[in-house]
């Protein structure tokens, strides 16, 4: 079934809340290498500390919680100066031990995550949904899915296996920027329940939270850790 519910603000979290709910699920996206708060924003938002409280809260008062991250998220650019990789490289580990600690279920990948190459990302250990697939969940029951994707070729197609598998609900992890992914969401035979557009072009590309209210709707979150999408799941 599909969700349709307001978007709300609460400090550093974007929210998508519906009344009751049967599982929470909690996505970061573009991270861009940080760990702490971002001191281009008011009240020094965001930091990694604080989102690990968010899904430990939602723990604490039972439910079921899935903890996704949709790419952009390892380093701070897909290109790095020789005198950047040292720091760069402890950032990355630090920031796959802490989702590892925050017990990230899946991620999907984009350029900023293989500044490194490929061979130093997957030594990280996270869990990965390579581009075109997915991964299924049993949340409360049902089969929650998990695709990843960077074409829109590639969305429509894991969302239809998605469906084929029975799915309950499809959130797509989409590698692009809000404008693409508003076109590829508006495409007829897309059978996604929720779109995460997980790259902004530049320093500034993803500097506000957006929610473009679509047949299936876009979602971008807030660049630099400053946001967390929480998206509450009701069963019917």
């Amino acid at each position: 079934m599909r969700n349709r519910a307001p978007l709300a603000t609460l400090g550093a979290l974007l929210v998508v809340v519906t009344p009751a709910f049967g599982a929470t699920v909690f996505v970061s996206s573009d991270l861009r290498g940080y760990l702490g708060p971002c001191g281009c924003s008011e009240n020094m938002r965001g930091g990694l500390p604080r989102a690990a409280h968010q899904l430990k809260e939602a723990r604490r008062l039972g439910g079921n919680v899935l903890y996704l991250d949709a790419g952009d998220s390892l380093f701070s650019s897909a290109r790095l100066s020789p005198e950047a990789v040292p720091q760069e490289s402890r950032k990355a580990r630090a920031l796959a031990e802490g989702m590892k600690l925050m017990g990230l279920n899946a991620r999907a990948l984009g350029e900023r995550d293989d500044a490194r190459g490929a061979a130093f990302r997957k030594s990280l250990g996270l869990p990965e949904i390579a581009a075109g697939s997915g991964r299924t969940f049993e949340v409360d029951g049902r089969p929650v899915a998990v695709i990843a994707a960077q074409t829109p070729t590639q969305l429509v197609a894991a969302a239809k296996r998605a469906r084929d598998q029975e799915a309950h609900f499809v959130l797509a992890l989409f590698h692009a920027t809000l404008e693409q992914a508003q076109k590829a969401a508006e495409a007829p035979e897309l059978g996604a329940d929720l779109v995460v557009a997980s790259h902004a072009e530049g320093e500034f590309g993803g500097e506000n939270n957006r929610l473009l209210r679509l047949r299936v709707p876009v979602v971008q979150v807030q660049s630099k850790g400053r946001s967390l999408l929480r998206v509450d799941l009701s069963f019917g």
